[in-house]
């Protein structure tokens, strides 16, 4: 195949200027997408550390709602057993503190209130889990639950 084409005694085809310009502005289309395209790879991060912060967060609040009925009863949840800051590695980028905070809760009305007092002579526990990110102290998760001694 001859990569020249003649036509009517002029040959066609494209020019080096020709090709050199939409070189320019396919690096020019690139350059103003990229930006955009790494922010969107940022956006995923945060969102994938916030969901793995969650999951750590309903983790621990699943595994103390199972510990009262698995025959310890409310009595087996103490402060001593899972408050205070826990330090997890999943593997991932970020290392994550989970604390788990535990206190007595009070009934008003038909409202249940976390009242922030020791947890030993209530009716009520209110348990509250909040995740950070351990490199930067910034929160991404944090969930809440009371528990009934009923």
């Amino acid at each position: 195949m001859n990569p020249h084409r003649w036509e009517g005694g002029r040959e066609t085809g494209f020019t080096l200027i020709e090709l050199v310009l939409f070189l320019v502005v396919i690096a020019i289309a690139i350059g103003g997408i990229l930006p955009l395209f790494l922010q969107v790879l940022s956006g995923i991060n945060v969102f994938r550390e916030q969901v793995q912060a969650d999951f750590l967060a309903r983790e621990i609040l699943e595994e103390i709602q199972a510990q009262q009925f698995r025959g310890g009863g409310f009595s087996a949840i103490t402060v001593a057993a899972y408050e205070g800051d826990e330090v997890i590695d999943i593997g991932a980028e970020v290392l994550f503190n989970r604390n788990v905070d535990l206190m007595g809760a009070s009934l008003s009305g038909s409202a249940i209130t976390c009242t922030g007092s020791d947890p030993a002579g209530e009716s009520y526990l209110c348990v509250k889990v909040t995740v950070t990110n351990l490199e930067n102290s910034e929160h991404l998760a944090q969930s809440q639950t009371v528990l009934s001694r009923f």
